[in-house]
C-alpha cells in the first residue's frame, strides 16, 4: 500500500470515527495551503476560514456517502484544497458576493482564468472516472497488461516475461487491449458487470 493511500485511509477513518484530534491536525495542515490559494484569488483570511469550514463539511459528507474515492496516486489533501478552490469559485460567482465585494480587473481576470481551469479540472476528473470504469470492463488479462504498461511503466520485455509470452505477442496483446479500451471508452457501453 502506498504512503498516500495509508495517509488517505487514516484521514477517512478519522472522519468516520469523528476523531477530533486527527481531524484538527488535518485541518491545520491544510490551512496554509488554503489561505494562500484563497488569497491569490482575491479572498481574505476570514473568507478562507469560512471556505475551509464548508470544505471540511463537504469532505465529511463525501466520505460518509462514499463519494470520495480513495486512490493511491492522489492525496486527500489535494482533494480537500480542490474542494476549497471550487467552493471559493462558487462563492465568488454568487450575486451576494458580487454586491458585497469590489473586485478589481485583475481579480476578475483571475476568476475568469480559474473558471476555465475549474471546467478543465472537472472534465478531466469526469474523463478519468469514466476511464477507470471502462478499464474495469476489460477482462483481467487485458486490464493487467494495460495497467502494467501504462501505470507501472513496465517494459514490453517485462510484460512478456510476466505473462509467459514473446515480446511480439505481448505487443500484439497490448495493442488489442488498447483498441478494446478505446472502443469501449468511446461508446461508453457499461452493461452490468460483464467482462469483455
Amino acid at each position: 500500500m502506498s504512503d498516500i493511500k495509508k495517509y488517505n485511509d487514516s484521514i477517512i477513518e478519522a472522519f468516520l470515527k469523528k476523531d477530533d484530534k486527527t481531524i484538527l491536525r488535518f485541518y491545520e495542515e491544510q490551512w496554509i495551503k488554503v489561505r494562500s490559494v484563497i488569497s491569490k484569488m482575491g479572498g481574505n483570511e476570514d473568507q478562507a476560514k469560512d471556505i475551509m469550514q464548508e470544505a471540511t463539511t463537504a469532505l465529511y459528507i463525501n466520505i460518509k456517502k462514499n463519494k470520495y474515492k480513495n486512490r493511491s496516486d492522489v492525496s486527500i489533501s489535494t482533494y480537500f484544497v480542490q474542494l476549497c478552490k471550487f467552493r471559493w469559485y462558487d462563492l465568488s460567482k454568487s450575486a451576494h458576493f458580487s454586491k458585497s465585494q469590489s473586485i478589481n480587473t485583475n481579480e476578475q481576470l483571475m476568476l475568469m482564468n480559474y473558471e476555465e481551469e475549474y471546467t478543465k479540472q472537472i472534465d478531466l476528473i469526469e474523463r478519468n472516472n469514466q476511464l477507470h470504469k471502462t478499464i474495469d470492463l476489460l477482462n483481467q488479462k487485458c486490464k493487467s497488461i494495460l495497467l502494467d504498461f501504462y501505470w507501472k511503466k513496465m517494459s514490453m520485455a517485462e510484460i512478456a516475461k510476466t505473462y509467459k509470452m514473446t515480446i511480439e505477442s505481448a505487443k500484439n496483446a497490448k495493442y488489442r487491449c488498447m483498441n478494446r479500451l478505446k472502443s469501449l471508452f468511446k461508446s461508453k457501453k457499461a452493461i452490468g458487470n460483464e467482462r469483455i
